[in-house]
């Protein structure tokens, strides 16, 4: 994927138009679109504004991988635009499935606790029971 390929996908996963980047880097619509046609040379500064407008660093930007792979997370709340290497989202898939393993031995002990917690409270009611009783 070509830099300017790599801009206009970035620019589309964060739902911003041609006309709302042009307007931010202060250039004509025409000019902004001929950029991420590939038409025109970009110069440092132009892409400096341009990684800044998309929340990313210029060296991002500047790096173009092969396996270039993006990811638009969306719920009601937020919203998150990812993008790496397919490399990159292994490592990340596996530690989220570390993170995920750890957080149902979590669950699990949790349940156990509950179940606990119920029989003593149990025999605590039935304690109190039979002292009323007596």
């Amino acid at each position: 994927m070509k830099v300017h390929e790599k801009i206009r996908k970035i620019r589309e996963l964060k739902n911003f138009s041609q006309e709302n980047m042009a307007e931010q880097l202060q250039m004509s619509v025409n000019g902004y679109a001929k950029i991420e046609r590939g038409e025109v040379g970009l110069q440092m500064d132009k892409l400096e504004k341009i990684a800044d407008v998309l929340g990313m660093d210029v060296v991002d930007l500047l790096t173009v991988e092969k396996n270039l792979v993006f990811l638009n997370m969306e719920n009601s709340t937020n919203s998150a635009n990812y993008y790496a290497s397919q490399e990159q989202y292994v490592i990340e898939i596996e530690k989220l499935k570390q993170q995920n393993g750890y957080l149902q031995a979590i669950l699990m002990e949790k349940e156990k606790l509950i179940t606990w917690q119920k029989q003593q409270l149990d025999s605590l009611n039935e304690l109190i029971r039979t002292i009323g009783r007596g």
